[in-house]
């Protein structure tokens, strides 16, 4: 549905679904997003320590319930790695 008003140019009804569904997945400008990304040259290694980091972030905002918090990832980059 969302495609199908883009296309049609109606503006106010895409943004009234889209707005809606941003503020129920909570999508800015509902939240703000922050990006942690980890490298180095051992692949298993860095993925561990970011699992490790996003356990660690959600445990935290554990103990503070009205903080929503959101970790999606850890996923690996788009592009690994570039000449080595």
């Amino acid at each position: 549905p969302v495609l199908q008003l883009a296309a049609a140019q109606d503006y106010p009804a895409f943004y009234q679904q889209e707005i809606m569904f941003r503020k129920f997945s909570l999508y800015p400008p509902f939240c703000s997003f922050c990006v942690v990304s980890f490298s180095g040259a051992q692949e298993m290694e860095v993925f561990q320590a970011a699992r490790r980091f996003a356990a660690i972030l959600g445990q935290q905002f554990a103990a503070h319930p009205g903080q929503p918090l959101r970790v999606l990832g850890p996923t690996p980059m788009n592009i690994a790695m570039i000449s080595g």
